[in-house]
């Protein structure tokens, strides 16, 4: 049984950003959920995570991308004070940094 893949977006974002990653999950018949990610802050925000997380009766991958890597870690640990059954893996947080030529992250 593959894992629920669940995306979390971040900040200046929509679960619709989430489109081209989705297609390619579903092309290799992952099931997956892009979850409303508020922005009314951290511990709302994985509140409204946590309940998604709670619904799903399998294996679970969260990935979260720049603010959505703190919700969703935020969100795994909610749920596993919860003693909640399902596996839930070590939340992956996606972050992508575009520095123009005359610029350095150093």
């Amino acid at each position: 049984m593959k894992p629920t893949v669940v995306l979390v977006h971040g900040a200046f974002a929509e679960s619709a950003s989430w489109g081209g990653v989705i297609q390619r999950l579903l092309d290799d018949r992952y099931p997956v959920i892009a979850a409303p990610n508020p922005l009314r802050g951290l511990s709302g925000d994985a509140a409204v995570v946590s309940s998604i997380l709670s619904t799903i009766d399998r294996p679970v991958e969260l990935v979260g991308h720049s603010y959505g890597g703190a919700v969703v870690s935020n969100a795994a640990v909610e749920l596993a004070g919860a003693s909640h059954a399902i596996p839930v893996s070590e939340p992956v947080a996606v972050a992508e940094i575009v520095l123009d030529a005359t610029r350095s992250i150093g």
